[in-house]
């Protein structure tokens, strides 16, 4: 029998083994998606916390944000090899993809619009991959503006509730010890008998005032009294006090009537008032308005006057120089084409003049058709190449396969780069090199010209695209340069519905950049 039970007893115990060695075997080869999961971490925007609202992130189009995650585990399981995130980056149409062992990353000035970062994280070696975490961003600069406003509104309120109750305990505080002291003890029973005095003396002086009332009626009334009563009033006199009352209560109706009028008349002259406040607001602004567009105007005549000074005095001297000295042919030559390449300069002036009156005028037209962006690039690059040659450069093109075709004025892009090549080419050393790069990035195309020449100070990067302002590198040639480029170039760009901007640092060389919508928004 004790055998039986023996037999019995192993042959549970079996079972059990069999069934645990069952399940460890199973956990082993089950998917390790549901073992381990991507989790969102910290969230900045220009470096500060982001709150999510309704599960997703709200910036604006000038906003930078960072995004930190991490691999978590959902068991007691470890994670055996190495492992990657895969990052996914879309618009709902065009989507960019990444894989990396970093835990963080970072996007900045995205055009307004929805994205999705997708998150998931994989092991070769295991043969596993978690699910997608998704994380919606909006960039929408009202809902950025507004809830950026809310949050000062919440911090204010804070700030003031922290203020008022930091304020009530110290009252508090005070009182409570104001309380126990015996002088508010003996302030109370001073103040009780005052109370109880100025009580009797109220009820006191109402009965005194009463009996005054009485005995003055009695002294007027003396001679009509009859023995310890006051004589009735006659039939006469009460029609008298009838007929004076009737009078003042039209005399109050008439006054009131005044009064109303009068308050129409007041809030009308308010809102007139208010409507000439308005008026002379408008007035000054507009004034201002004039006040800085006579001020602009003179500045652009004296950098006008000042850039055409120099080559028309030289011109004169040159002129001089032709009609008092008896030159040779090849020396009269020279004259003349000194004189040809600065009236050259003059020319260029005066058409640089002409571009800025249009584009402060809002007369530029714009011609938008779809162009292939490489075609304006290479032109570009062959017509600047006689510059380069001279200075012993080198100057080529990099260019995504592929490039889609692109909607923009054929002609106002094509002064844009040459604007910027010729400029790259102005501040940069002999031998030196410029790069023209033009790539897709989600619907735009991005256009950079890169140099390794003088560089520039963030005082001037910051400043770059101001009209007329002149950056503290020089031609490195002798060159001219009127200042007015980069303010062009900006004014052409921003009419494209695009972005312009530059990297640069001082002695390494600049990169300037600018970006175009595929498609231009069709305006009702």
């Amino acid at each position: 029998m004790n055998n039986k039970k023996y037999n019995i007893l192993n042959s549970i115990l079996v079972v059990i083994l069999f069934l645990t060695l069952t399940i460890s075997s199973y956990s082993q080869f089950d998917n390790s998606a549901f073992k381990f999961t991507v989790e969102l971490g910290q969230i900045t925007i220009n470096g500060d916390v982001a709150e999510l609202v309704n599960g997703a992130l709200i910036l604006s189009d000038t906003d930078s944000i960072s995004i930190t995650y991490s691999l978590k585990t959902k068991s007691d399981n470890q994670i055996r090899s190495d492992y990657f995130y895969k990052i996914q980056f879309t618009d709902g149409i065009d989507t960019s993809s990444q894989t990396t062992g970093f835990n963080v990353v970072k996007y900045k000035k995205l055009r307004q619009g929805k994205y999705y970062v997708i998150l998931t994280a994989f092991a070769v070696k295991d043969k596993w991959n978690t699910d997608e975490t998704v994380l919606p961003i909006v960039v929408d600069n009202k809902m950025a503006d507004l809830i950026r406003k809310s949050k000062e509104i919440d911090k204010y309120l804070k700030n003031k509730i922290d203020s008022l109750n930091k304020a009530k305990l110290e009252q508090d505080s005070f009182l409570n010890k104001f309380a126990d002291s015996f002088w508010f003890k003996l302030l109370l029973i001073f103040l009780a008998f005052i109370s109880g005095f100025g009580l009797f003396f109220a009820i006191f002086y109402q009965q005194l005032k009463t009996l005054k009332t009485l005995s003055e009626k009695v002294r007027k009334r003396g001679a009509d009294m009859s023995v310890g009563e006051l004589a009735t009033i006659s039939q006469a006199e009460y029609q008298k006090i009838i007929s004076e009352n009737s009078s003042l209560k039209g005399e109050i109706a008439s006054m009131k009537g005044q009064i109303d009028a009068m308050m129409k008349r007041a809030n009308e002259l308010t809102g007139r008032n208010k409507e000439l406040e308005e008026k002379l607001d408008k007035l000054s602004n507009s004034k201002n308005d004039l006040e800085e567009l006579s001020r602009q105007k003179d500045e652009l005549f004296a950098i006008v006057i000042h850039d055409i000074k120099n080559p028309a005095a030289l011109i004169k001297n040159l002129v001089d120089l032709l009609r008092s000295y008896d030159l040779t042919a090849n020396e009269q030559q020279e004259i003349i084409e000194d004189i040809a390449e600065t009236t050259l300069k003059i020319v260029q002036l005066s058409q640089e003049v002409t571009k800025i009156l249009t584009l402060e005028s809002g007369l530029m037209n714009l011609d938008f058709e779809e162009n292939p962006i490489t075609d304006i690039i290479e032109d570009i690059v062959t017509r600047n190449k006689v510059a380069a040659n001279k200075k012993n450069m080198t100057i080529f093109t990099e260019f995504d396969k592929n490039l889609p075709y692109c909607e923009f004025d054929a002609a106002k892009i094509d002064e844009v780069l040459d604007n910027l090549v010729s400029n790259a080419i102005k501040f940069t050393q002999n031998g030196g090199t410029v790069r023209v790069k033009a790539y897709k990035e989600l619907r735009d195309i991005i256009v950079e010209v890169s140099d390794n020449g003088l560089g520039l100070s963030e005082e001037d990067v910051a400043k770059a695209f101001r009209r007329g302002q002149k950056l503290s590198a020089h031609p490195t040639g002798d060159e001219t340069s009127t200042g007015m480029g980069l303010w062009i170039v900006k004014k052409i760009i921003d009419a494209h519905h695009g972005k312009v901007w530059i990297k640069s640092l001082l002695g390494k060389g600049s990169t300037f950049a600018f970006s175009l919508p595929q498609k231009q928004e069709k305006s009702n």
